[in-house]
């Protein structure tokens, strides 16, 4: 071997070993790029408390030709994820419910559903096939609860005091599109219920009876529904209110009334 190869020798081993060791490198950054793409959004990423402040749904694949594809609607879930377990109120009034879940390759599993997630700036987008072929996009971002409200949530289901004030009665309807209506009912109806205390409130919620005076007589009506934090657009644009949030109660006369069935909505004013 001429003196010239042996000075070439080192100089080649190193080079060969250099290579290999940014080969390898290369190749553990390549893998870990791959494995955050496979698992994406992990349960660690999605603890603590989220609140949906807005809908997106998309009516691209319907069959009507609608002039806008998508509709943006506010919204009014809130999650607190806790280790591997959803808990959904609807903050400060009611706990709804709580789901175990799993998370695989970007997508959340849970009461016999399957979600799609994306982070997008900080917003966490939680994707779902609605009614007919809509499809609905939440968008959630992290928020603070009151720790106390959490608990009297978790332990008592319901808030009372969101009950407590005043309803006015709807009785005039503006849809989206059309005229303006106003709605009839076949006795008089009380202008507004006025919700005194937590032990009204209370049988309102529990009992789902409401007694209110109809021409100078008590008389029993059933709680059809109770609507937390609604967003509907007739209600609000009813009252030149445009996306807010509303409290709605549905109610309906009970046995004593004869005549053909109505319900009557009261929103929080």
């Amino acid at each position: 071997m001429n003196s010239s190869l042996k000075l070439l020798l080192p100089f080649l081993l190193f080079a060969s070993i250099f290579s290999c060791v940014q080969s390898a490198k290369k190749n553990h950054v390549e893998k870990q790029m791959n494995d955050s793409i496979q698992t994406g959004i992990t349960i660690n990423n999605l603890q603590g408390y989220w609140t949906c402040n807005e809908v997106v749904i998309d009516h691209s694949n319907e069959s009507n030709n609608l002039d806008a594809n998508e509709q943006t609607v506010l919204g009014t879930e809130n999650w607190l994820i806790k280790g591997d377990t959803i808990w959904m109120f609807q903050y400060p009034c009611e706990f709804n419910y709580a789901y175990a879940f799993k998370i695989k390759t970007d997508s959340l599993f849970y009461g016999g559903m399957t979600r799609n997630l994306k982070f997008e700036n900080n917003v966490l987008l939680v994707t779902d096939a609605a009614i007919s072929s809509q499809v609905m996009t939440k968008k959630f971002v992290h928020d603070t609860f009151d720790l106390k409200t959490i608990e009297m949530l978790e332990r008592d289901t319901v808030n009372m005091d969101c009950l407590i004030g005043r309803m006015k009665i709807v009785k005039r309807i503006q849809p989206e599109e059309g005229a303006a209506y106003d709605l009839k009912f076949p006795i008089a109806m009380p202008k507004y219920i006025d919700i005194q205390s937590k032990e009204q409130a209370t049988v309102i919620y529990r009992k789902r009876t409401i007694t209110l005076s109809i021409n100078g007589m008590e008389k029993l009506f059933y709680v059809e529904k109770i609507e937390w934090n609604n967003y509907n657009h007739d209600y609000a644009t009813a009252f030149n209110d445009h996306f807010q949030h509303k409290h709605v109660i549905t109610i309906h006369p009970a046995e004593w009334w004869k005549g053909e069935m109505f319900s009557v909505r009261y929103v929080e004013e």
